[in-house]
Formats: structure tokens, C-alpha cells, sequence
């Protein structure tokens, strides 16, 4: 099922089962954040800028300026500001690969201090209007420190494992869900340096490792039916 809420757009996947109809809004409508929400992180830059304006850069990678890229600082790793599930991401060894990256790509894209760490978080949660309904994380730990998530995941996987989240992840997500007042459902990437977690990124949207997991599906469905459903009968 495709939704527009407030002019933000997000698909979502329903299993074949009732679903309320909440105040006249299409049957998944309140599970997409609202549009500034969305602005705010749909861009990784914005996202960037969004998390320093609220008192939350210590959560962020590091970032390094194009023109201040060089061998020093590798390896760094390359990704487009509006890009998803790895397409367009390049980790960077060398300093003649670097030269090549910064020639071809000079718009467009950010680059970051890799983290040489072989396990990625992902924190999937529900919410409505800036409070935590639902939160649980998935602990994936691939074969090699440093990894692009793009396609054919499964063969750089070692291993992935739904877990109660870290307290460190939850504070982190209860963080960023009321800071940015953000309604409906979402998922974070954190991996983490020096023992401090590092968000890769916000997706304001249900992510694929939910959308495969039907339980989880529900239960993000059902956190959000059921909160809604409150506040309309009481």
C-alpha cells in the first residue's frame, strides 16, 4: 500500500488482516511520520544538521569536507545524501581510489570516518507524536570490519539475531523520536566506536529486515493501531 501523509510519501506492506480505520485516514496512513519528519531525515546531510541543532552530534559519524579528504584520514567511506540500502556507497582504501572518487563525485554525496567494527544494530521502533510505542533491534555481525550493505547482503552476513535493544540504543531512539516529535514508524543503522553508539542512519519508514520478519511487522502495526485506537475511544 502506497500513503501520502501531510505530503510525504512511503510505502508499506500489509499482511492480509484487518486494520482500523483511524478518523477517516487510509488503514496505514498513521504509520508515516509526518512531513517534516520526513525531510529531516530522508537526506543524510539533514540528518546530519537536524541531530547538531538538537543537541545530539555526539551520536553522529564523523564527517570529513570534500576539499579536506586525503590519505591521512582513510579509510573513509563514500555515500550518496539520498541514497538507500547501500546503492551507491563506496569504502575508501587508497589514496589513488581516493583521488578517482573525488574527481567523479563532487555533489552529492558526504564522506565519513569508517568505523571498523563487523556488527551493525538496527533499531526498528514505532511512535506517535514523540512517544515510544514500540522498540526492538536486530544484531547483525558480518564477515569483514568494514562492509556496504547493497545487494546480495546475505552472503556478507555471518550472522543476525532479533534481540532486546541495548539500553544505550533505546535512550538514543527515545532521544531522537522526541526530539523530532515523530509519529508512525521507523528504523535506525548504529554501529558502534570506542564502545559509543553511531547512527548511520534514520529511515522514516518500515525497513526491509521488518517488512521479512511478519512478526515484527505486526507488532509495529499493533503498537501503532492500538495507540491510536486509545486515544479515540478513551
Amino acid at each position: 500500500t502506497r500513503v501520502v501523509n501531510n505530503g510525504a510519501a512511503g510505502s508499506f506492506v500489509l499482511a492480509a488482516r484487518p486494520f482500523p480505520q483511524l478518523r477517516g485516514l487510509q488503514p496505514c496512513q498513521r504509520t508515516v511520520p509526518p512531513r517534516d519528519t520526513f525531510e529531516a531525515f530522508w537526506r543524510k546531510d539533514a540528518t546530519k544538521e537536524w541531530m547538531r541543532a538538537h543537541n545530539m552530534g555526539q551520536f553522529a559519524i564523523v564527517d570529513i569536507p570534500h576539499d579536506a579528504l586525503n590519505s591521512s584520514e582513510l579509510p573513509v567511506v563514500m555515500k550518496p545524501t539520498n541514497g538507500m540500502s547501500g546503492m551507491g556507497v563506496a569504502i575508501i582504501k587508497t589514496g589513488a581510489y581516493m583521488e578517482k572518487i573525488k574527481a567523479l563525485h563532487k555533489r552529492g554525496v558526504m564522506y565519513e570516518r569508517a568505523i571498523s567494527n563487523d556488527t551493525e544494530w538496527g533499531v526498528h521502533f514505532a511512535a506517535h507524536n514523540g512517544s515510544l510505542l514500540f522498540l526492538k533491534c536486530m544484531k547483525i555481525v558480518f564477515r569483514a570490519p568494514l562492509f556496504v550493505r547493497a545487494k546480495r547482503l546475505t552472503t556478507k552476513m555471518k550472522s543476525l539475531k532479533w534481540l532486546t535493544c541495548p539500553n544505550e540504543l533505546a535512550d538514543m531512539t527515545s532521544d531522537i523520536v522526541r526530539a523530532s516529535s515523530y509519529g508512525g514508524i521507523g528504523c535506525t543503522g548504529v554501529k558502534y566506536e570506542s564502545g559509543d553508539p553511531k547512527l548511520i542512519e534514520v529511515n522514516p519508514r518500515v525497513c526491509g529486515m521488518a517488512l521479512n520478519t511478519p512478526n515484527t511487522q505486526k507488532q509495529l502495526l499493533d503498537a501503532v493501531s492500538a495507540h491510536v485506537a486509545r486515544r479515540l475511544h478513551g
